[in-house]
């Protein structure tokens, strides 16, 4: 059997006889914490129109080698099946299979490296390419989220204006994570005394966020 350790496209096919291929992902998450989302992110498309799908198991083999593993070697496909995901077309595009419950479970055993494999739980002609960590862009991923990063995803600063027109904050993606605000502010500059309101407002569409709005009077309170 070959190794394809160094190859820049990953392929998965269920043919029945002969050209049966698996692909298998190793990740260390030693210096991930406590996660509440995951998912392993692949590149792929097919080698012919139409649709395959896919599966990721869990595999308790880690000790393994990208440059030495192959078809007659390769560690067994554990049980149950973490995730499904059909590849449709000859496009290349992202795909997303959750891992999560098989991520936390592997942290709290105190396993950190863990083995994802890819199966076609279904014969097909049509075989799917996934780009490799040897391709040069949008290589496979194994997106994390923790309940250290599960609430403010993002932020952008706005610009401070001095006219006292218009708002003024900052903009900020959430995670999965709930966010909970718990109180609104403006600072008091001397000799403004008029009444300001501090509100959230969502990005997209410029709307109001329910219950996310205040009013202050700058002359009577100092936040």
């Amino acid at each position: 059997s070959t190794n394809f350790g160094n190859a820049t496209i990953i392929e998965v096919q269920t043919a029945g006889t002969g050209e049966n291929r698996d692909a298998y992902f190793k990740f260390d998450l030693t210096s991930v914490g406590d996660i509440s989302n995951a998912k392993l992110r692949i590149y792929a498309a097919l080698s012919a129109a139409g649709s395959v799908g896919t599966s990721v198991y869990p595999v308790a083999n880690t000790t393994w080698t990208e440059t030495s593993v192959n078809w007659n070697t390769r560690p067994a496909l554990g049980t149950p099946i973490l995730s499904n995901v059909n590849i449709t077309g000859t496009t290349f595009a992202w795909y997303e299979l959750d891992v999560t419950n098989y991520l936390v479970s592997e942290k709290s055993a105190g396993r950190n490296v863990v083995t994802l494999g890819l199966h076609n739980p279904s014969t097909s002609t049509a075989f799917i390419k996934i780009n490799s960590k040897e391709a040069a862009s949008n290589k496979p991923q194994l997106s994390v989220n923790t309940q250290e990063t599960a609430f403010v995803v993002s932020k952008t600063l706005g610009t401070v204006r001095n006219n006292l027109n218009g708002f003024v904050g900052m903009k900020f993606t959430v995670g999965p994570a709930p966010v909970v605000v718990t109180s609104l502010g403006r600072i008091f500059v001397s000799g403004n005394t008029g009444t300001h309101t501090v509100k959230l407002v969502t990005a997209s569409s410029g709307n109001d966020v329910a219950g996310g709005s205040v009013s202050i009077n700058m002359a009577a309170e100092r936040l």
